[in-house]
């Protein structure tokens, strides 16, 4: 993909509910809405579309770690993942030599009076995994 995820689904949002910013960060989705129904995937491939496009997946925890670990492990994975572009300043370690260009689409936090907290927009990227751990998701940040 050449984009973040910006496939509208009913309980998708965009951060801040602005909808500009979905052109540029994608939107903003709940892990089992995500999964669409599929059930948790450690394998390598995951094997489960949920809401990709059709000849995509999304990854399992393995598939994330196997890409951490061919660009070179944690230290250096994030800057190779991360756009030269679209951050907040500074833009720490970021060489995106794997072509990957994540942006900061940030997250969304739904507080104790059921309201949305929306945060780190410009700063980090939280990318989902199939894999139901603690926390279900790989995280680049500034």
């Amino acid at each position: 993909m050449a984009q973040n995820l910006n496939y509208a689904t009913a309980g998708s949002i965009t951060n801040d509910n602005d909808p500009q910013y979905a052109a540029k960060y994608g939107r903003l989705y709940h892990w089992s809405e995500l999964m669409e129904g599929a059930s948790s995937s450690t394998a390598n491939p995951s094997g489960v579309r949920g809401i990709c496009p059709k000849e995509w997946h999304i990854p399992s925890q393995a598939e994330f770690d196997q890409l951490i670990n061919f660009l070179g492990g944690p230290a250096v994975a994030g800057g190779a993942m991360k756009s030269l572009t679209g951050w907040d300043s500074p833009n720490n370690n970021a060489t995106n030599s794997s072509g990957f260009s994540a942006l900061p689409g940030g997250d969304c936090i739904t507080l104790t009076n059921n309201t949305n907290a929306f945060q780190m927009l410009g700063t980090a990227a939280w990318f989902w995994s199939a894999t139901m751990t603690q926390p279900p998701f790989t995280s680049i940040t500034q």
